[in-house]
């Protein structure tokens, strides 16, 4: 690659960036078929639906002990939760909105999905973004159950 001058990378640097964005658009729109429940079975879907990396996402791109894996777990959760949901927004000022959220148990057979629970106005302790419907939150729950346990059992930071 020849030597360029810093006006020069500047503006490769913008027509990539401009390249870039309409190469997510593109993305997007092939993505954007069929339910977004039959589209969203992995962190990996999320970030192609969103057209991210998924180091993008995490906050511990080389996790470096159990602590790490759960803060990216819980990084990751958000943010398929956030694909999840798409345009629905949680409104805490809403009384008659239902947000639901999965709920898990420590039985003899393990960390397990329990059921789903929800709320109109009120938070108590549960664990992740509430979600609009109790479909999705069964079908997040039991489908990312990985991921809650590995936040619900993080151990202490080192």
């Amino acid at each position: 690659m020849k030597q360029l001058s810093k006006e020069e990378a500047l503006k490769r640097i913008s027509a990539i960036d401009v390249e870039v964005k309409e190469l997510r658009k593109i993305i997007e729109s092939e993505e954007k078929q069929g339910p977004i429940l039959d589209r969203l079975h992995s962190f990996e879907d999320a970030c192609r639906i969103k057209g991210v990396l998924p180091n993008d996402i995490v906050r511990f791109p080389s996790p470096k002990n159990d602590w790490e894996i759960a803060k990216n777990a819980e990084d990751q959760l958000e943010f398929i939760i956030e694909v999840a949901v798409e345009d629905w927004v949680c409104n805490w000022n809403d009384s008659n909105q239902k947000k639901w959220i999965p709920v898990f148990d420590f039985s003899s057979a393990g960390f397990v999905f329990y059921d789903t629970n929800c709320n109109y106005t009120y938070t108590y302790s549960g664990l992740g973004s509430r979600l609009p419907t109790q479909e999705m939150a069964t079908i997040i729950g039991k489908r990312f159950i990985h991921l809650y346990k590995l936040i619900l059992t993080k151990p202490k930071r080192k």
